[in-house]
């Protein structure tokens, strides 16, 4: 997916040129943005707020993992006259996984009126283009991360066919609904994962829908001291619930329009081992090159999806409306 970014503010003329070692000095100046900087001030996106990310070398385009299933236990053996025939064979079957890693870009265009005023107010006015452009490679990755690309493979965390995906038990939305049932709720959820993984694996997150966390935001558990649902749930289970627009009710998918879902939550154990984005490039802005009376600068980035090695490890629940 490509977008086009430009700026009109200035004008689509300049009274001189801009000289070859101006506009030099100005394309190293894009080239070195700092992609760190830009996140530590804008980023609100949860896949990256919240989850560790993996990166890997920028040359590749084929992320592989694999997963493994131990088998076979030990046992007391029966030894006949020194000879022993009865000992079990252990092993470990493993299955091989391919995430593609995809490049993903738009473009900025400038004049070279808007290189001179950039230049006037210490590149504001292009700043803000390399701002955008960078927030619109950053919405793709995040919404590919939650929920995949089936024409190029990218995985998403909605995609993942072997997660757990139910409806909750209550309609969080029904003024019916009592906190002890939000609240059992989540419960079930959380020992759902427990049992799967033959409690090994304890969540520790919780994404939600904002409506939803709203509601167990404000729903009181205990009279006696005010604690809400979701204070008793993150206090007396260890879990933390994070509020995730990604979540909401309809979302929008790129590429595809909207898909309509419901209200969601989405409870998993945050270690980059079980769960992480795939990277390969954050961000980075190519030379310019001059086209008629403007320079274009293409702005791409490298994503590989999200990578769930533990699958049974989450668990989806929908809002029963």
């Amino acid at each position: 997916m490509k977008s086009f970014y430009s700026n009109t503010a200035s004008g689509n003329s300049s009274s001189r040129r801009v000289d070859a070692n101006e506009l030099m000095f100005f394309a190293n100046e894009l080239t070195s943005y700092d992609p760190t900087e830009y996140m530590n001030l804008k980023n609100e996106l949860t896949l990256f707020k919240v989850l560790k990310t993996h990166f890997v070398e920028k040359y590749q385009t084929i992320y592989n993992y694999k997963m493994f299933d131990p088998t076979g236990k030990s046992k007391i053996i029966a030894a006949n006259n020194g000879l022993v025939d009865d000992i079990p064979f252990v092993g470990a079957g493993g299955k091989e996984f391919q995430s593609p890693i995809v490049d993903i870009a738009c473009k900025i265009y400038f004049s070279d009126a808007d290189i001179l005023a950039s230049a006037a107010v210490k590149r504001n006015i292009i700043g803000m283009l390399a701002d955008q452009a960078m927030r619109s490679n950053f919405e793709l990755m995040n919404s590919l991360g939650f929920y995949g690309d089936r024409l190029s493979g990218v995985p998403g965390i909605y995609q993942n066919a072997f997660i757990t995906k139910a409806a909750m038990a209550q309609d969080w939305k029904n003024a019916a609904t009592t906190a002890v049932q939000m609240y059992q709720n989540l419960i079930t959820i959380y020992n759902a994962i427990k049992t799967a993984t033959n409690n090994v694996i304890s969540p520790d997150t919780c994404l939600i829908a904002p409506a939803l966390y709203n509601i167990i935001d404000a729903t009181i558990f205990n009279t006696f001291n005010g604690t809400t649902v979701r204070q008793q749930f993150e206090g007396a289970q260890n879990v933390k619930v994070i509020s995730a627009p990604e979540l909401a009710g309809t979302a929008l998918i790129a590429g595809t329009g909207t898909l309509n879902l419901r209200d969601s939550l989405f409870m998993f154990k945050n270690i980059e081992s079980y769960i992480s984005p795939i990277v390969s490039n954050w961000f980075e802005m190519k030379m310019p090159q001059a086209i008629d009376l403007r320079y274009e600068t293409i702005c791409p980035s490298r994503f590989g999806g999200v990578i769930i090695r533990q699958p049974m490890g989450c668990y989806i629940a929908n809002n029963s409306v």
